[in-house]
């Protein structure tokens, strides 16, 4: 037995908020979206400090060591090339971790208090624009510190086979 299906005129659609209504909505979904920006950049900063920490602390003892290297006199050359790759490291590490501006979800209480307008709608839309702010800015800190790191990361990388080439093929292989 076939049942026939019910073409009659379908139930009217919730639209969701209507134009008077929409603009509150889209400031209160703004602020809550830069919320959740503002926290996961500050996670992704966290890794990142993270990964750029432990790399500072192989580097500083590997100076130690390319230091020893050098004074050993059969490695002389090696052993400039190792020290100077490993401080430029550090330099860089050091300088992507130096303490900078960055940007947290929220206000101090006194900050929403001095929110100069006399709605929520206006009030929320200047917190959502000042949240626009703070991801720009968290963005370009982020892209400096991922420069520096790579450049961290390319120069450690790349020093011990140069120190090796240079090693073989240098005048100052020894000094006695």
């Amino acid at each position: 037995m076939s049942e026939k299906a019910d073409h009659s005129s379908p139930a009217p659609l919730d639209m969701g908020k209507k134009s008077n209504e929409i603009r509150l909505w889209k400031a209160n979904q703004a602020v809550r979206h830069g919320e959740l920006r503002l926290a996961a950049q500050s996670t992704a900063l966290t890794g990142a400090q993270t990964r750029a920490t432990s790399l500072l602390t192989w580097v500083v003892p590997l100076m130690g060591v390319s230091l020893g290297i050098i004074l050993n006199k059969d490695y002389i050359a090696a052993g400039w090339v190792l020290l100077t790759g490993n401080a430029v490291t550090a330099v860089l590490c050091a300088t992507a971790l130096a303490p900078t501006a960055w940007s947290e979800a929220g206000f101090k209480p006194v900050e929403v208090l001095d929110i100069p307008h006399d709605s929520e709608l206006l009030c929320q839309e200047a917190v959502a624009v000042t949240y626009q702010e703070s991801i720009q800015k968290n963005d370009r800190r982020m892209k400096k510190f991922t420069r520096l790191m790579q450049g961290a990361w390319w120069v450690f990388l790349i020093t011990p086979p140069i120190a090796g080439l240079l090693q073989f093929c240098s005048p100052l292989k020894s000094m006695h």
